[in-house]
């Protein structure tokens, strides 16, 4: 193709052309786009690629590197913000993927051509005149839809950045004289962004747990077989942490917002539940028990209260915060399971006297009623006799 001669003759660079199948692209190895870098080779089917087998093997011990604050700071630092992981990653880029697919393409549903740049770490402006450089073809039946994709990527031929647009075909006017048809592309050129997973390598680290910055539950990352994790590109930026763990359960965090790495810390607390509907009292002279109420209803409470010393004439006022006076209370004294009644006149309380011990003082009303449990639709709203649901929060 002479295209592709130009190519190499004004880029100096290898460069392979093949056709892909309207599935997927086929692959070498790890490769993303098909080309093999070493040999200049498509990579269909079965295809071998010649290797070169490793001379001197000898067995040593396995290595079980332990991770360290600043390898995992080294490694992660330009996660802080999306400038600072494009530097990173355009100062990586080395190969070059460029994409054409199509339904109307002839006996194959795509074309790719790779490459690898002449020079280290290209210019972004090296990085585009070299795609514009390139004039590419491939025969089509009519005119149609054209999806044009271009990858940036590292020395692995792992995408760093990619981008896709759409492209249409149509006639070039007047036609060539000699019977072929000639067509040409028109529409939106393809604007590259990170990748959507980048793969970074973390020396030391067997996994990657990531702490979504909405607190959703966290991501577990393993590395492949040559120790890379792909890490999600809404990770840059975030607010997110990065948890490095090596084989002895070592734990390094990464702060993304701050670009600091420090050692997982514990949390050492206590906790003290709570009971709810009930009240706590010791050596009160005034017990007081109000639940809140609407329309009669409510949450009802148990009153237990503890005396060190025996007490005289101890007020107990049982009343609902609508009004409603309890018409007794059962006092039971909690180590001797003995117990008593007290009725209790309407708006009116009573004065008791305790002895040395604890209590529970439990309320029996008239007309109030505890709806801690029922369906909020199952309520009665006073007065007419209408049935209107009433929602009340379950704590």
């Amino acid at each position: 193709m002479k295209a592709i001669k130009t190519l190499v003759a004004v880029i100096g660079m290898t460069v392979a052309v093949f056709t892909i199948n309207a599935e997927t692209i086929p692959g070498c190895g790890d490769r993303t786009n098909g080309f093999s870098v070493t040999t200049g080779q498509s990579c269909f089917g079965n295809m071998p690629t010649p290797i070169t087998l490793p001379t001197n093997v000898v067995s040593v011990p396995a290595s079980n590197q332990i991770l360290t604050v600043e390898t995992v700071a080294s490694n992660l630092w330009m996660f802080q913000s999306k400038p600072a992981f494009m530097s990173w990653a355009l100062r990586r880029v080395s190969n070059l993927d460029l994409e054409f697919r199509s339904p109307v393409m002839v006996a194959s549903g795509g074309y790719s051509w790779g490459w690898s740049y002449s020079s280290l770490s290209p210019s972004i402006d090296e990085m585009s005149d070299t795609v514009a450089s390139v004039e590419v073809s491939f025969p089509i039946a009519t005119s149609g839809r054209v999806t044009v994709t271009v990858k940036y990527l590292d020395t692995n031929w792992v995408a760093l950045f990619e981008g896709s647009s759409e492209k249409y075909t149509y006639q070039d006017y007047p036609q060539p004289t000699n019977g072929v048809m000639r067509w040409s592309l028109y529409g939106k050129d393809p604007e590259v962004t990170i990748a959507k997973n980048i793969r970074v390598t973390v020396p030391g680290a067997r996994y990657l747990q990531i702490f979504p910055e909405d607190g959703g539950e966290p991501i577990w990352l393993s590395p492949d077989s040559n120790g890379g994790f792909l890490i999600p590109r809404n990770v840059i930026g975030s607010r997110s942490v990065i948890v490095a763990i090596d084989s002895n359960w070592n734990q390094i965090a990464f702060d993304v917002p701050s670009g600091s790495a420090s050692k997982v810390g514990e949390v050492h607390a206590n906790v003290r539940p709570t009971i709810e509907g009930t009240q706590v009292l010791t050596n009160v002279n005034t017990i007081v028990i109000r639940p809140e109420a609407e329309y009669r209803r409510g949450s009802d409470i148990l009153t237990e209260v503890t005396y060190t010393s025996n007490v005289s004439g101890v007020r107990l006022v049982v009343r609902t915060s609508e009004g409603e006076t309890a018409q007794k209370v059962i006092i039971v004294n909690v180590a001797t399971g003995d117990s008593g009644e007290f009725p209790i006149n309407w708006n009116e309380d009573l004065e008791l006297d305790f002895s040395i011990g604890r209590y529970h003082v439990i309320p029996i009303w008239w007309n109030f009623q505890d709806s801690t449990f029922e369906s909020p639709y199952n309520s009665y709203r006073g007065g007419s006799g209408a049935v209107t649901p009433v929602i009340i929060e379950e704590k």
